[in-house]
């Protein structure tokens, strides 16, 4: 919406612009320059001119009205090389195998003990049972499970649940109702405050993922306001 699309934005038109120059001042030449600008922060040209073309909207929309000159236009080819790619997501049956193998994810690999674990450190020890915590990664597996399915029920960004310290969700932005459907079932809605040190910055994203939710909320000792959904048996982020 309009909203969360200004606000992924503010930054970038303060640092280009300024946030307190005049509309009565933008030109095309100035407007032209946020391509420069953009394209010194490493992002897809695709990204840029979608971004222009929101501003371009905007101002004929609403900034004419207050003072604008005129509506800068877009005209910006994209080579086929660089423009967005969309991929298909999973149909029904792709998802369900996806399930069933987290669901075997999560048990012991002998059915008794966890014979490897996932980190990225200790690659000689982990080919041993003897050296790995088996509640450490019990607790890791699951971890990684429910964090499977509420990028599946949200559509979030992995870095927007478990990422840096900014960016990961806490229990205070994380709000859980019950709501009755219309086949009188009742469902449990998850309403997660995205933070702001995110790509596309604060905004609220309603999902069905409020089970999930409560779920990991029964399984950590770590549930208050500014606990991480997603930490480490310390309490300390489990993101990067």
């Amino acid at each position: 919406n309009v909203q969360s699309q200004y606000v992924k934005l503010q930054k970038h038109l303060d640092a280009h612009w300024g946030l307190t120059s005049p509309l009565s001042s933008l030109t095309q030449e100035n407007f032209d320059a946020y391509l420069e600008y953009r394209s010194n922060t490493s992002v897809k040209l695709s990204t840029v001119v979608d971004e222009m073309k929101f501003i371009s909207t905007l101002v004929n929309n609403l900034g004419m009205k207050i003072g604008a000159p005129l509506v800068p236009q877009v005209d910006i080819h994209i080579p086929k090389d660089q423009a967005s790619k969309r991929f298909d997501t999973f149909n029904k049956d792709e998802w369900r195998r996806v399930r069933n193998a987290l669901e075997a994810y999560i048990k012991p690999d002998d059915g008794r003990l966890f014979l490897r674990d996932f980190q990225l450190a200790n690659t000689v020890k982990r080919a041993k049972p003897c050296f790995i915590n088996q509640y450490v990664e019990e607790e890791r597996r699951k971890q990684m499970r429910w964090l499977v399915l509420i990028l599946e029920a949200s559509g979030c960004r992995p870095h927007e649940i478990v990422g840096t310290v900014a960016s990961s969700l806490r229990w205070g932005d994380v709000r859980i109702e019950s709501m009755q459907m219309d086949s009188g079932k009742f469902a449990m809605l998850g309403h997660l405050n995205i933070r702001t040190m995110t790509k596309t910055g604060r905004r609220v994203v309603p999902t069905y993922a409020g089970w999930i939710f409560g779920a990991i909320k029964g399984e950590t000792n770590f549930s208050g306001d500014e606990d991480f959904v997603f930490c480490q048996q310390t309490g300390k982020n489990a993101g990067k």
